[in-house]
């Protein structure tokens, strides 16, 4: 039986706020199309606690530290076997791209390219930090990031495309990220915990 192409794709400081902002034609369309849903974030505002939540599938309470055993040890990793591109946890320095900080361009490209040379394999887990590093023209990289995902989930069969929190405002980020997805939310009319996008994600790559 063929893998399942299913793709979780974290995107830092993603905002509904950006859609109309910045005239993002097929994320919107995914907003219009998709199970969509808010991702409820007021603990973590930090990119390695965020995912840490989400691999671990479950609410996290105390300080992060190297993890015992590496990050292809977390249960969303291991249950499903996934490939992780560009994971930002301290532990997946093996699987993080190193770009310069304002290399937005190099970091979209490089994460496009090895999702699409791992989605046939089975399922994959990624996350992309560009857009939380910019501050100047956000649209711009906004715009490079929608032409990004068209290009991907073209050829994936499930997805999830999330943010641990949405934009930055008054130095710290929005409580509240995206939430689009192939598969509907658990709860409908409640927010869905970061630990709970772990969980959906397994059950849409063990389908």
């Amino acid at each position: 039986m063929a893998k399942q192409k299913a793709l979780l794709f974290g995107i830092s400081a993603l905002s509904y706020g950006y859609f109309m902002k910045c005239r993002l034609k097929f994320l919107s369309y995914l907003l219009s199309n998709t199970f969509r849903g808010v991702v409820e974030n007021r603990c973590f505002q930090n990119a390695s606690y965020a995912w840490l939540a989400v691999l671990k599938m479950e609410e996290i309470r105390e300080e992060f530290n190297e993890l015992k055993g590496g990050v292809f040890s977390l249960p969303l990793v291991e249950k499903t076997n996934a490939k992780l591109v560009n994971v930002p946890l301290v532990a997946s320095k093996d699987v993080r791209i190193q770009i310069s900080k304002n290399d937005y361009r190099k970091e979209i490209g490089m994460v496009k390219e090895e999702i699409l040379g791992a989605i046939d394999e089975g399922p994959v887990i990624a996350g992309l930090m560009a857009l939380e590093k910019v501050r100047e023209n956000v649209c711009d990289v906004s715009g490079a990031i929608d032409k990004m995902l068209f290009d991907v989930l073209k050829h994936v069969d499930e997805f999830i495309i999330f943010s641990p929190y949405g934009m930055p405002r008054k130095g710290k980020f929005e409580p509240y990220g995206v939430f689009l997805s192939t598969m509907p939310r658990p709860h409908e009319h409640e927010t869905i915990k970061l630990w709970e996008i772990g969980k959906i994600f397994f059950e849409m790559a063990n389908a």
